[in-house]
């Protein structure tokens, strides 16, 4: 089965591509392994590029995907700040005609998981901009997207919604501006401190434990030991 998802793959490059095409490929064949911990990544200079190229369009709206539920998507944040239909909670049913449950089952042919479990593809999907970056690297980037959603009486409604342009973001330009001025080491920590952090609250005798990565660079060991000394020495219950 494995073979002729690579004969798949080989039949697809017809002439040379840019890397996110090829990226492309190499996921939807290395996502019928079925091990979640068998991904294809970016390259460090596409990431680099993505990283300070403040000209790529966005699609604009962060969706939450409801496990067991394919064809169910939720609004959770929009990056047109003055887009009053496609709010927080609003179900998406279709964009640009395709219904969500097309897209959401098509996104996921792209995406590495342990077995047939789907939840963690939902996830992925679900994460902030997760569903954006799937979407625009499998159907492609545009200038403005067509959506149609349930309204609040439950009727179903259309819009359209233009994609968003970090440099056109007044508020975003200063805050990168305002970041790019901070020393690279402080830079470093404020990422690293905004990754894990642990927070004590003395009245309650308890602690909450933020982890929102594993990845390398964040110390993590050295966070724990010193996490848990911590509450050992504060005698902290919960």
């Amino acid at each position: 089965e494995m073979d002729n998802y690579f004969d798949w793959g080989k039949e697809q490059i017809k002439d040379s591509m840019n890397e996110e095409s090829f990226r492309k490929i190499l996921s939807y064949v290395t996502s019928k392994i079925n091990c979640g911990h068998t991904v294809t990544r970016a390259s460090k200079a596409f990431m680099k590029y993505r990283d300070t190229s403040m000209f790529n369009r966005i699609f604009p709206l962060s969706l939450k995907i409801w496990a067991g539920a394919s064809d169910t998507a939720t609004v959770a944040a929009n990056l047109i700040r003055k887009d009053s239909l496609l709010t927080r909670g609003v179900v998406v049913k279709s964009i640009d005609n395709r219904p969500i449950s097309t897209i959401i089952d098509t996104l996921c042919q792209y995406i590495s998981s342990d077995g047939y479990n789907l939840t963690h593809k939902y996830q992925t999907l679900s994460d902030r901009g997760g569903f954006g970056a799937a979407f625009t690297s499998i159907f492609g980037q545009k200038e403005n997207y067509f959506i149609d959603y349930l309204g609040g009486d439950g009727a179903e409604r259309s819009a359209s919604i233009p994609s968003y342009n970090p440099k056109n973001d007044s508020s975003n330009r200063a805050t990168i501006t305002r970041f790019s001025k901070i020393p690279k080491t402080e830079r470093k920590k404020q990422i690293i401190n905004a990754t894990r952090n642990l927070r004590i609250d003395s009245t309650t005798k308890s602690a909450f434990m933020d982890l929102s990565s594993f990845s390398r660079g964040l110390k993590l060991k050295d966070f724990f030991k010193s996490s848990f000394k911590d509450l050992k020495k504060k005698k902290i219950k919960n």
